[in-house]
C-alpha cells in the first residue's frame, strides 16, 4: 500500500463534513483531450472521480488526480434534508447517473454528466512535476469551494423508507432504458420499484420516472439493513444488524437462502463473481420464474434451513465446462467474513 492523499472536507460552518458514503464514477468523461490538448494533465487516465455522501445532507462529486496527488470538488448534489447515507451510480447511454439514499428515507437519482465534462480542465493548474504533500493532509474548504462550484439539482426523488436508506443499488433490467432501484433501509425493509430513463441525447433534458413496484418485503431483517449487493440482475444479498445474510431472488424478492455470520455489527456487504472447478463448487440457489404480479412479503427472521428452491432449466453451456460461476460474498464489521454461493 501507498498512502497517496489525506483531505478532509469543510462544511463551512467550523466543522469537518463527516463522509458516509463513496462511489467511484467512470473517469473517462474526465479524460477526454479533445478539450484539454494532448499534453492536459487529464489525459493520461490518472484522474479518478468519486461521488461523496455526508452528514451535512451535501453530496460531491470529487476528482482526484493520481500522479500530483490533488483534489478538486466539481458538484454539489443538493436536495436531501438530512445526512446521505448511501451512494452508488449507473450508466445511461454516456451519461454517468448517481444515486443518493438519506436518512429522510428519500431516494434522488441525479445526473452530473455536465459537471463531469465541465472538469476536464480541473487540472490544467497543476504543472509538470507538480505533486501535493505525500501523505500530508489537505483541507478542501466548502466556503473557497462554492463560487465555482456548480450545485446539480436531482433528476427524480421518492419516498422510499421510513426512516435512513442504508443501501441503494441500480441494475439494468435488459429493457432499453429501464432499470430495478433496490433499496435497503433502517425500517427493516427491501423494496424494487421499475424505473424507466429516457432522453439525455446532447443538451436533451434527461427523464426519469418510476413507481411501480416488483417486490418488497416488509420485514427482511429482524434489524437494520446494513447492506445489499446485486449478483447480476439475477438475485440480491442483504445484510443486517441481526448478523443474517439474506439471498433474494430478483424482482421478486423470493428468499432463496439465508445463513448467519459470524462478524459482529455487520455493516457493509458486497459480492464478486468468481469461476470454481466443478469438483469443488457448491450447491446452486436456483433462482424461481418472476411472477406476473409484485408482491409484498414478511420474510422470517431465521429460518432453520434454507427455503426449498424452485428448479429451473439447466444451464447447458455451464454444464459442459469444468469450472462453474459462483458469486463470493465479503460482509464487513467487527472483522470481515467470505461466503460463497452458486445462482
Amino acid at each position: 500500500w501507498e498512502l497517496l492523499s489525506t483531505a478532509r472536507i469543510s462544511t463551512g460552518r467550523g466543522v469537518m463534513a463527516r463522509l458516509l458514503g463513496m462511489h467511484a464514477l467512470d473517469g473517462a468523461l474526465l479524460s477526454s483531450t479533445a478539450s484539454n490538448g494532448p499534453d492536459s494533465t487529464v489525459s493520461n487516465g490518472q484522474v479518478v472521480a468519486v461521488v461523496a455522501g455526508a452528514d451535512d445532507g451535501l453530496g460531491r462529486v470529487l476528482a482526484f488526480h493520481v500522479e500530483h496527488r490533488e483534489w478538486r470538488l466539481g458538484c454539489m448534489l443538493s436536495y436531501h434534508k438530512s445526512a446521505i447515507l448511501s451512494t452508488s451510480g449507473f450508466a445511461y447511454k454516456a451519461r454517468r447517473l448517481v444515486v443518493t439514499g438519506g436518512a429522510d428515507g428519500h431516494v434522488a437519482v441525479w445526473d452530473p454528466t455536465v459537471a463531469l465534462i465541465q472538469m476536464r480542465g480541473v487540472f490544467d493548474d497543476v504543472g509538470p512535476g507538480s505533486v501535493g504533500g505525500r501523505g500530508g493532509e489537505r483541507r478542501l474548504e466548502r466556503s473557497m469551494l462554492e463560487n465555482q462550484t456548480r450545485t446539480v439539482q436531482p433528476a427524480q426523488t421518492w419516498d422510499r423508507h421510513g426512516s435512513g436508506v442504508n443501501a441503494a443499488e441500480v441494475i439494468a433490467s435488459g429493457q432499453d432504458g429501464e432499470y430495478w432501484l433496490v433499496t435497503g433501509g433502517d425500517d427493516q425493509r427491501i423494496k424494487v420499484m421499475k424505473m424507466h430513463v429516457t432522453g439525455g441525447e446532447g443538451s436533451e433534458p434527461l427523464q426519469v420516472s418510476g413507481s411501480e413496484e416488483l417486490g418488497a418485503v416488509e420485514r427482511a431483517h429482524s434489524s437494520t439493513i446494513r447492506g445489499i449487493a446485486v449478483v447480476d440482475n439475477r438475485a440480491v444479498v442483504s445484510v443486517g444488524a441481526d448478523q443474517r445474510v439474506n439471498v433474494w431472488s430478483l424482482p421478486s424478492l423470493s428468499l432463496l437462502a439465508s445463513c448467519v455470520t459470524e462478524v459482529c455489527d455487520a455493516s457493509c456487504l458486497d459480492v464478486a463473481a468468481v469461476r470454481v472447478p466443478k469438483a469443488r463448487s457448491v450447491a446452486a440457489v436456483r433462482v424461481p420464474s418472476p411472477p406476473t404480479q409484485p408482491t409484498t412479503q414478511t420474510a422470517p427472521h431465521a429460518p432453520a434451513e434454507a427455503p426449498t428452491p424452485a428448479e429451473t432449466p439447466a444451464r447447458n453451456a455451464e454444464d459442459n465446462t469444468d469450472e462453474r460461476m459462483e458469486v463470493v460474498a465479503m460482509i464487513g464489521g467487527m472483522g470481515v467474513q467470505t461466503l460463497r454461493f452458486r445462482v
